[in-house]
């Protein structure tokens, strides 16, 4: 890492989690070059549709503190391998 870039790290370390957040993103953003406007429209759709669905009452949806602690499982179920 330059010099430059080691000091721009730690500035931004030095930011809040926010602002870090936001800066990532630009920052990632930055790098994709290739934009797939194709998969942004499909994306759109698919958020779109599943928006509709709950909308509708149709789909099926699992409490955040049940999905966290699934999560939790798996996570250590891999470490233990």
């Amino acid at each position: 890492m330059t010099q430059a870039a080691h000091s721009i790290l730690k500035n931004a370390l030095s930011l809040n989690e926010s602002d870090r957040a936001l800066l990532a993103g630009v920052l990632l953003e930055s790098l994709e070059s290739d934009h797939d406007v194709d998969v942004e429209k499909d994306w759109l759709e698919e958020v779109n549709r599943r928006v509709a669905d709950l909308d509708a009452g149709t789909a099926t949806t699992i409490p955040f503190e049940q999905v966290m602690s699934q999560l939790k499982q798996s996570i250590s179920g891999n470490a233990r391998r």
